[in-house]
Order: structure tokens, then C-alpha cells, then sequence
């Protein structure tokens, strides 16, 4: 994991700016940790999970005297461990995310910006599963797409020429395919609660 992160925060070292007041645009990864909170057919299959984005945007005008409203892209990845395995059976859903929204930043002071953040776009989970019976296996592979929105609000601190922080954040996603007994039921709301640590940059 760690050498998946090394590109990024090359990237952001080649930058050599954070999200200072004037800058025109953004650039941040997020990781951290994704605890399930509801419903109860997705909490009770999926565990508190690792999860990594990438985001960028770029700056509008002000709506305050001390704050600016910017639109962010943002794509993130969630592995999943659930419930599901047995001594025969092992199943792996990934999640992945494509969000489009707007923050509002504030700065506090020289050093320091808050922001609220508010995204939607597609969910996307695929799900993988292996079953294995007196030496035969079969594999299983399913994709379902929904509808993702996620609100949140956060914290920049200037430390050198980078931006390093914290995100909270409450993922929702909406997904109606139920599979009736032929694959993995989606038919759940998926509530989660985001905990994010921040490496930004800004230009």
C-alpha cells in the first residue's frame, strides 16, 4: 500500500504549493477509514473498511469577504471484507466511487482553511467470490451501479508547501437490484461514516 501511494505524494511534492488564498485550483488525496452505520442489510455484511480517493477543482469567485466556492471531481476505492465467507466460500467487494459537487472554503488565519464539501454522482460495486469443494472451484463476478451522495466538512493546515488535514464525511448510496436469490442482493441503502486524513495541494 504504501508504494501505491508514492506516486501521489511525489505529485504533490512537484507541486510545491498548498491551497493557499489565491490559488486557482486544488489537488488532494484522502485515505482513512469507512465505518458502516446503516441500513441494517448493508451494516451487517460489511465491516469498517481502508478507503483512498483523489480529488482536484478548481476555484470560483467569492460568496463571503473571507470565503470561496470551488467545484471538485473526486474518485475514491473502498475494499470490502464481509460477513459472507465460510470455510468454502470467500467473497470480496470492491466499491468505487466517481463524485461530482462544490465546497465552500474558509481560511482561519495564514495557515489554515475549513471547508464544507457536497458531492453526488455513481456508485459502483463489484463484487468477487470463490467457492471451493473437494478440489473443484467455481468463481463468481457481479456488478451493480447506483446512486451516490456524499456530504462533508474538513480541515487544511499549511505545513511547508503542502496542506496536510482531516475530512469527516457520510457517504450514502442507493442501490434497487434485488438479485433474487441468483447472485448478491444490492437492493439496500449503503449509510457510512468517513474518517480521512488529507494531503493537499494547491496552484
Amino acid at each position: 500500500m504504501k508504494r501505491a501511494l508514492l506516486p501521489f505524494v511525489m505529485a504533490f511534492l512537484s507541486l510545491g504549493l498548498s491551497p493557499a488564498a489565491d490559488a486557482q485550483g486544488f489537488l488532494e488525496v484522502v485515505t482513512g477509514a469507512a465505518v458502516p452505520i446503516g441500513d441494517d442489510r448493508y451494516a451487517d455484511v460489511v465491516d469498517t473498511r481502508y478507503k483512498l480517493g483523489l480529488r482536484a477543482g478548481g476555484f470560483g469567485g467569492s460568496v463571503f469577504e473571507s470565503a470561496r466556492l470551488a467545484v471538485e471531481l473526486g474518485a475514491d476505492w473502498t475494499p470490502s471484507d464481509t460477513e459472507l465467507d465460510s470455510s468454502l466460500i470467500n467473497v470480496d467487494i470492491h466499491r468505487f466511487r466517481f463524485l461530482a459537487g462544490i465546497r465552500l472554503l474558509g481560511a482561519v488565519g495564514k495557515n489554515a482553511l475549513l471547508f464544507a464539501r457536497l458531492a453526488g454522482g455513481l456508485d459502483w460495486i463489484r463484487a468477487e467470490g470463490t467457492a471451493s469443494l473437494l478440489g473443484f472451484r467455481a468463481t463468481y463476478e457481479e456488478d451493480d451501479y447506483g446512486l451516490a451522495l456524499e456530504p462533508g466538512v474538513g480541515a487544511l493546515f499549511r505545513i511547508g508547501g503542502l496542506g496536510l488535514g482531516f475530512q469527516l464525511a457520510a457517504p450514502f448510496a442507493f442501490h434497487d437490484d434485488d438479485d433474487e436469490g441468483d447472485g448478491v442482493d444490492y437492493e439496500y441503502k449503503a449509510y457510512d461514516f468517513d474518517m480521512l486524513v488529507t494531503l493537499g495541494a494547491g496552484w
